[in-house]
């Protein structure tokens, strides 16, 4: 059974997204002085260290719907395309 798994960062990007969420955990720890705001930095940790560990990124998923990914033409509210002939949606169709 082949399973279907769909990824949106890369490997090198996933590693990447690993040791810096892996980085901004253990910083609190092996700094000698009052907590305060580091305390912040394991909250900053998980969403890089989870879309690391499971490939996709909710946010590049998006940012690329409404960019059209690498080419930058980009879209309009609906997500679709503008027609060449500058009409949009239902206006100017029978």
């Amino acid at each position: 059974m082949e399973k279907d798994i769909i990824h949106n960062i890369n490997p090198t990007e996933r590693l990447v997204r690993i040791a810096f969420s892996l980085t901004l955990a253990t910083i609190p720890l092996l700094i000698d002085a009052p907590i305060g705001a580091l305390a912040l930095l394991p909250l900053l940790a998980i969403y890089p260290g989870l879309t690391g560990a499971i490939g996709w990124d909710p946010l590049h998923a998006a940012v690329t719907r409404f960019t059209d990914g690498e080419n930058g033409a980009g879209r309009g509210a609906s997500g679709r395309k503008s027609d060449a002939s500058g009409k949009h949606g239902l206006a100017g169709h029978a």
